[in-house]
Formats: structure tokens, sequence, C-alpha cells
């Protein structure tokens, strides 16, 4: 099982942007801003604050990330959604490394359920395991 966790985190890593914008209509605007950690992270789980749906739908949340050096990070992200995912924007910034502290509430049932999906994907598989 430790193998598998370790597959799935590092094949779940992502580079995270201060700001990004997509844009899928023909001459859209396609923007990346400064990475926010100096490494690829994993996120491990988004408690969502607010959400509202008007000519755009847009929420707010924050993310609890996972980096290679085994620490946390709380990022507060704002995204906002237009024409069914034609144009994202999202803008996120640090809140700290300790989740209690940056006001975050973690349902710790939801987090072994996202642990299991992301295990999952790579425990039913037969794939080689390579030292890393």
């Amino acid at each position: 099982m430790y193998h598998a966790l370790l597959q799935a985190f590092h094949s779940t890593r992502q580079t995270v942007y201060a700001f990004r914008v997509d844009c899928k209509q023909e001459k859209g605007f396609n923007y990346r801003g400064p990475e926010l950690f100096p490494t690829r992270a994993v996120l491990l789980y988004t408690e969502d604050l607010a959400f509202c749906y008007d000519a755009a739908l847009s929420d707010r949340a924050y993310e609890l990330w996972l980096l290679p050096d085994a620490t946390f990070r709380v990022v507060s992200r704002i995204r906002i959604e237009i024409n069914c995912g034609e144009s994202v924007a999202e803008y996120r910034t640090i809140k700290g490394a300790d989740w209690k502290d940056a006001g975050m509430f973690i349902d710790f049932l939801d987090l072994a359920d996202d642990f299991d999906a992301l295990v999952g994907a790579v425990d039913e598989h037969e794939l080689p395991i390579y030292e890393l």
C-alpha cells in the first residue's frame, strides 16, 4: 500500500500557479502567472467556502496541498468560470502551513475517501514500482 501511495502522489503532482487563465475559444487568452510553490505539489483536499452562479460561475475555496518535502500549504482559491468552462480564471494565494490556523475545517472521512480514490487508481493495476 505504501508503494501505491508514493506512486499515486508522484503521478498526480501538478504545478500550482498564483494566477491562471484557460480559454477554449478560438484566439482565446491562456496565461500562467508565477508558480506558487518552488516545486510541483499534490492537491489533497478542497473545502468550498462560497458559491455564486449568475452570468458566470464563481466560487471560493481553501485547498490543502502536499509538497514533496512532506510539508503542507493551505491555499485560498478564487475561481471564475464562464460558458460552462469555455473560459476559466483562477487566483491562488498561500494562507499558511497549518490548516487550523488558516481557518480550514477538514472532514477527515472525506479526506480518507480522497486518499482511497487516489491510491485505488494505482493499486488496482499491476504497475512497476520505481525507487525515487
